[in-house]
């Protein structure tokens, strides 16, 4: 393991000094275990959500007519 310092407000200290008491762990242990899932969640959050954003966009906010008139945007008017 690599040691490392972080600078905490207060009031979120005393909340993982009080977390780890009740799940008795150390309050190093509780940061690591929240640091591992939350970087584990928001990579999946991250990509499930731009999916969505992607599939939700294709429905609702791309202009379909423009991929009709693409032949006339790249080689004129017939």
């Amino acid at each position: 393991m690599i040691r490392t310092q972080l600078y905490l407000p207060k009031p979120l200290y005393q909340t993982l000094r009080t977390t780890a008491a009740k799940e008795q762990k150390s309050t190093a242990q509780l940061i690591r275990d929240l640091l591992a899932y939350a970087l584990k969640t928001q990579k999946k959050e991250n990509a499930g959500k731009f999916l969505l954003e992607l599939a939700d966009k294709g429905v609702h906010g791309l202009d379909f007519q423009g991929s009709l008139k693409i032949d006339d945007e790249l080689y004129g008017s017939s």
